[in-house]
């Protein structure tokens, strides 16, 4: 079964690309969750487009889906005529009916509603750079609405009645229609469930859900950035009338290293070196991913000179490989001297063979031919 792509586009069958694209990216930008945070309903307007687009945008796609749509479920459908847009309508105890009611509003005399799933969820998750290169199992505290244990979710009170919601109709939102896109909401009056009781349970007030905190494992795999999202399937808010419950959507937001800066799947970090260690070789302490650590420099070792750490980078998830980390070596001179050390390096120029600086010999050479 196939939902009215055009229609929710607020297309015209025989749309063009260009009006496919143009009504893409004018919805998406509406309905984006990041300018729609904790708006269930516009991240699944948002879904619903995504898809729309997808499909209609494909020359294959699209004429599979026209072919599909339009004549699979010609026996069901009655186009009706003489209006601007072409609607859609089933009956009732089909399953194509059951899709139009969630989608696009359920019709006069609606029967009692059915279990309904419940919203997703979406969380925050700020973690360190290091997991988030890695990869890492993270607990987290979620609030969330579960099911009733008193009323099992219905929100009456045991032996009490309740009635369609006169409001939806018993399909749990409502619609209205800007243009030719109809938009559906949660439902005021009955609270997304579809139904009134008339006597409500004195447990959860009627809501048919309750307050609750639950720890949960998020498994971040590694290499996410900034912005992944992370779908963690029914651990959501609780369901209506025995429907499955939401999913958890986990939204990552990488803090910043002072120090390491990624660059793909490599790390970057530039080291500051003093002079003299350069100059006698030695020893420096760098930032990784599990750590500091102590490398060796060679004597000599130029400024902007790098050292690559094979397979010390970010690992990669998808292609089993992992990236390098690398330092980049910065000179550092001292701001001041003692009048001791002015001393001896004094002793060590008159004494010291310019021809051992390879590029400055080679700069004075063709300095002196011009």
């Amino acid at each position: 079964m196939k939902p009215d792509y055009y229609k929710i586009l607020g297309l015209q069958p025989g749309a063009t690309a260009g009006e496919i694209k143009r009504s893409y990216r004018k919805l998406a930008l509406k309905y984006h969750p990041d300018h729609n945070p904790h708006d269930a309903d516009a991240e699944e307007k948002f879904k619903w487009v995504a898809e729309a687009y997808q499909v209609l945008n494909d020359p294959q796609q699209r004429t599979a889906y026209e072919r599909e749509f339009f004549e699979q479920y010609q026996d069901v459908l009655r186009e009706v005529r003489n209006q601007k847009e072409r609607l859609f309508y089933a009956p009732a105890n089909d399953v194509l009916g059951d899709f139009f009611r969630g989608f696009y509003g359920q019709p006069q005399g609606a029967a009692k509603p059915r279990g309904r799933q419940g919203e997703d969820l979406r969380y925050n998750l700020k973690i360190s750079f290091a997991d988030a290169a890695l990869g890492a199992d993270i607990e987290v505290k979620i609030p969330y609405q579960k099911e009733c244990t008193v009323c099992h979710g219905s929100g009456a009170k045991s032996g009490s009645s309740a009635h369609v919601c006169p409001q939806c109709r018993g399909n749990g939102r409502v619609t209205s229609r800007p243009g030719s896109l109809e938009v559906y909401r949660i439902c005021r009056a009955c609270g997304g469930k579809g139904v009134v009781e008339t006597s409500p349970c004195g447990k959860c007030n009627g809501r048919g859900t309750v307050d609750s905190r639950r720890s949960l494992t998020v498994p971040v795999p590694p290499g996410v950035e900034t912005g992944t999202r992370l779908r963690v399937r029914g651990q959501g808010t609780a369901g209506y009338f025995g429907g499955q419950a939401g999913d958890l959507v986990v939204v990552i937001q990488v803090e910043p290293h002072p120090l390491l800066k990624r660059d793909g799947l490599n790390i970057r970090c530039e080291v500051p070196v003093p002079v003299f260690t350069v100059l006698l070789g030695g020893s420096i302490a760098i930032p990784t991913l599990e750590g500091s650590e102590v490398i060796k420099i060679s004597q000599g070792t130029e400024t902007d000179a790098e050292i690559k750490l094979s397979g010390r980078g970010v690992v990669s998830s998808q292609q089993k490989k992992r990236g390098d980390l690398i330092v980049q070596l910065r000179i550092e001179l001292p701001k001041k001297l003692s009048r001791r050390d002015k001393v001896l390096l004094t002793a060590f120029v008159r004494q010291h063979d310019p021809s051992r600086y390879s590029a400055s010999s080679q700069f004075m050479k063709l300095l002196k031919t011009r």
